[in-house]
């Protein structure tokens, strides 16, 4: 059997033909089209179905919408996620934004920022104890450290064999 409940919605009045025992969550989410509110456990301890209701006396409560019948609401002001949330545009694309010559990233060093020429641009300085003149060893490869690392080892385990004799 179907009822018709009038109820305000988000500040809208609205008017819904259900069964008087329906969820008010699934009048929400099925007949107004608001999924904010969600079914989580369906036994109101999750509070992912919460919504604001205001009976009349001026008092509005959080209460559990999968556990309350869409009768219950009648003549009920419900405040739903989408009530809550401001509406907004989205921002602009970034074609229709006015050009200006600053650059749209803010640099943290001089050096990686193109609006200083390059001869404004100074080397950082060495560390006090680098050797400029010795180059860098290249990394060994993965298959020559463990060889390097085996031969370490069998090297300490003759060391500690030959001193405990």
């Amino acid at each position: 059997m179907m009822t018709t409940i009038a109820l305000t919605v988000n500040g809208q009045r609205t008017t819904v033909d259900a069964p008087p025992m329906k969820r008010l969550l699934d009048v929400l989410r099925e007949d107004l089209h608001l999924t904010g509110a969600k079914e989580g456990c369906g036994e109101g301890e999750c509070g992912s179905c919460s919504v604001l209701m205001d009976r009349g006396d001026g008092n509005a409560e959080l209460v559990n919408s999968c556990l309350i019948p869409v009768l219950q609401a009648e003549g009920a002001t419900i405040t739903t996620i989408e009530g809550v949330a401001k509406p907004t545009t989205p921002p602009p694309h970034p074609a229709m934004l006015p050009r200006t010559r600053r650059s749209p990233v803010r640099h943290l060093h001089s050096r990686h920022d193109p609006r200083h020429p390059p001869s404004a641009r100074q080397a950082p300085a060495p560390h006090p104890r680098a050797n400029p003149g010795r180059s860098r060893r290249k990394p060994l490869p993965l298959y020559r450290l463990h060889a390097h690392l085996r031969s370490r080892e069998r090297r300490r385990n003759q060391n500690i064999k030959a001193d405990s004799s």
